[in-house]
């Protein structure tokens, strides 16, 4: 797949994505609580389009060669263990100082950020 191709898709189903929880949570919202089938035609469609967007991803990363693989197999690591780091030291400090619960949207905001930003870094940092 092409570079021009890959980001057509990518971008596409990161719209799709965002559309999708968009439009949940507006919904959930006028709504109120409980199941519908509205929401769960939602839910279904935001995870194949996460699902697709993770394929996409890996397939790419896959497919680079030598420099570009290692950055990305490197970036991705890092912001792994960024995010894991994030998590295992917030849930402690909320059940030691009991500090305000997170949404998983935090724990998911830190990861995608972190692996954003180290992908930059270590791509300057090369070249």
């Amino acid at each position: 797949m092409s570079k021009k191709r890959f980001l057509a898709w990518f971008w596409g189903a990161t719209a799709c994505y965002a559309v999708l929880v968009t439009a949940g949570s507006l919904i959930r919202k006028s709504i109120g609580s409980g199941p519908s089938p509205e929401m769960w035609a939602i839910a279904g469609g935001t995870i194949a389009a996460a699902l697709g967007l993770m394929a996409l991803i890996i397939t790419r990363g896959r497919k680079e060669k030598e420099l570009e693989r290692f950055l990305f197999t490197e970036s991705t690591s890092l912001a792994f263990f960024v995010t894991m780091i994030f998590a295992v030291t917030y849930g402690l400090l909320e059940s030691w100082v009991e500090l305000p619960r997170l949404t998983a949207w935090a724990t998911w905001s830190v990861g995608m950020f972190s692996w954003g930003l180290l992908s930059i870094a270590l791509k300057r940092r090369v070249s």
